[in-house]
């Protein structure tokens, strides 16, 4: 799950990347990014690999939230992440976090999830 607050803020995913890649062509290990590839998205537009915080982001509850589709497991459980525009705050956590987990809290904030949060350098687990 990705969370993001503040406007302008964008990353792109690699989610079908390669551990240990020793290739310097970065465009060997980019997958395009569909929409379709994520079960929710909140406040976040898709394009390729790029996703971009499009919410108001005035409050505290204004977060964006993408989630992918499929899980992580044991034979896929390697991303990458690139924080392309910071945004103006750099609001930006990355995490995981439950299939039913709210839209409007960043992850790492609420019960079944844990995350790093670029802001503070932290990372954030709730499991109560």
């Amino acid at each position: 799950a990705v969370g993001m607050h503040s406007l302008g803020e964008e990353v792109r995913l690699h989610l079908h990347a390669e551990l240990g890649s020793e290739e310097e062509d970065d465009s060997i290990m980019m997958v395009d990014s569909y929409e379709d590839e994520w079960g929710r998205l909140h406040d976040v537009k898709v394009c390729g690999t790029l996703l971009e915080y499009i919410g108001k982001g005035k409050s505290i509850i204004d977060v964006g939230l993408a989630q992918a589709r499929q899980p992580l497991s044991t034979r896929s459980h390697y991303f990458e992440v690139e924080i392309v525009d910071p945004g103006e705050k750099c609001y930006i956590a990355l995490g995981l976090a439950r299939k039913d987990y709210p839209k409007n809290r960043h992850p790492g904030w609420s019960r079944g999830s844990v995350a790093y949060h670029a802001d503070s350098y932290m990372n954030w687990l709730q499991h109560h």
